[in-house]
């Protein structure tokens, strides 16, 4: 009741406005769409029609240093919303009040407007394998700065800027869908097929050479069996070939 002025002073209500309406100008609802803000008050010193109370509209989609010279009354501010909004009047009394659509600026469809939004992406590496990280960077064309970059990976998680690094837990094929939207609420998405291997095939590998290796060991194991085992074999003939000519000696 203090902040309206009501039970305090003016200069307590000035106070107010001066910290809280920049707040609300600097808002991003007022940077980036076509709002309003209307300031009034309650009541004056007299009574209806010749009490008069101070009031503005404010903001992108009104006009400056503009004054009125309709009388309107507290009814017209609820008759405005209905008449911009195309919604019923709730009551008889602000369905007979007069709009404040006078104060507005053209409507934004007859403002130039922003170029297309387009968006795009990279990601590398081409082929991931599971656990490896994956970078995304996204691209925007067009449209109005700044951007809102929201990333769908594919696989239910999804994250949040113009460039991130995310690691794909299971091998697949998933598909990551980049949304863009711009201040003055332009969406475009675009997607790409991620493929997740979990076992790619090495560059260079020789098919078949795991055969061929066994094929050569298993040759050197044999030559070298025969060649120590023949000549052991050979000795071992030849002493018992000698001991059994010894015993046919005559005189023995």
């Amino acid at each position: 009741m203090c902040d309206n002025m009501h039970n305090c002073s003016i200069s307590r209500g000035d106070d107010y406005l001066r910290q809280l309406v920049p707040l609300i100008l600097n808002s991003s609802i007022f940077r980036t769409q076509n709002a309003a803000l209307f300031i009034t008050f309650d009541e004056g010193f007299g009574r209806y029609p010749t009490d008069y109370v101070y009031t503005l509209w404010a903001g992108p989609a009104v006009k400056t240093h503009y004054k009125s010279s309709i009388q309107y009354s507290h009814y017209s501010l609820p008759g405005t919303i209905e008449t911009a909004w195309g919604l019923q009047p709730l009551t008889a009394k602000d369905a007979g009040s007069s709009s404040m659509m006078e104060f507005f600026a053209p409507p934004p469809s007859s403002r130039p407007l922003p170029p297309p939004l387009h968006a795009n992406f990279a990601f590398t590496p081409a082929n991931p394998d599971v656990g490896q990280m994956v970078n995304f960077s996204g691209s925007v064309t067009g449209g109005t700065q700044p951007y809102v970059y929201k990333w769908s990976l594919g696989d239910g998680d999804w994250r949040i800027g113009q460039i991130i690094r995310y690691v794909y837990l299971v091998a697949g094929d998933y598909t990551a869908n980049l949304t863009v939207v711009d201040a003055s609420g332009q969406t475009t998405a675009v997607s790409q097929a991620v493929s997740v291997d979990t076992d790619p095939s090495p560059t260079g590998t020789c098919q078949g050479c795991t055969k061929s290796t066994f094929s050569r060991t298993l040759g050197l194991m044999i030559s070298c069996e025969v060649g120590v085992v023949l000549p052991l074999l050979g000795s071992i003939i030849v002493s018992r070939r000698r001991r059994k000519t010894v015993r046919k000696l005559p005189g023995e």
